[in-house]
């Protein structure tokens, strides 16, 4: 955690754009190392959205095809963004496909497909799509509650950078 303050307390006094590209920049340097420190072999890899450029998903691409869920074969690592209201409809048949059927699963009781960006948020699904707790996932615990708050704060207003590392 005491890199994130170091990483904010060096924030260049700028605009609020300027402020932005600084910070995405220091944010991949040490949140890719440090993940590549704490993993023997990670292999961490990115890509944007293609349509809008709203979003960088970062990924462990780590051959490691293991049945454990928490496996690291293309794990989510982290992601940072700029918050944008949802737009599309959700398709439910491809979410469905994606990370393979929970039901009848024991492995992933409790579970839900959750979103690294929010669906509110124009957050698409494929690579978007992660094993999250349900009672994170719907808001259901003290926790879940202040992350589906922050999900709403984004929802509402447009053009807020953030970023989220995956709780792996």
């Amino acid at each position: 955690m005491n890199g994130y303050y170091q990483i904010f307390s060096n924030t260049p006094d700028t605009d609020y754009e300027g402020a932005i590209t600084w910070l995405e920049k220091e944010l991949d340097r040490y949140l890719t190392i440090a993940y590549e420190e704490s993993f023997e072999d990670a292999d961490v890899r990115h890509f944007n959205d293609t349509l809008k450029r709203l979003y960088m998903l970062f990924f462990d691409c780590t051959q490691d095809y293991s049945d454990d869920i928490y496996g690291r074969a293309a794990r989510g690592v982290f992601v940072y963004s700029r918050s944008a209201p949802g737009t599309s409809v959700r398709n439910h048949r491809r979410m469905s496909q994606f990370l393979g059927a929970f039901k009848n699963r024991p492995e992933y009781v409790g579970y839900d497909k959750g979103h690294f960006i929010a669906h509110s948020n124009d957050g698409q699904i494929d690579q978007n799509l992660y094993r999250q707790l349900k009672e994170l996932n719907r808001g259901l615990s003290p926790q879940g509650k202040l992350f589906r708050s922050m999900e709403r704060y984004l929802q509402n207003n447009e053009g807020v950078f953030y970023f989220r590392c995956a709780g792996h």
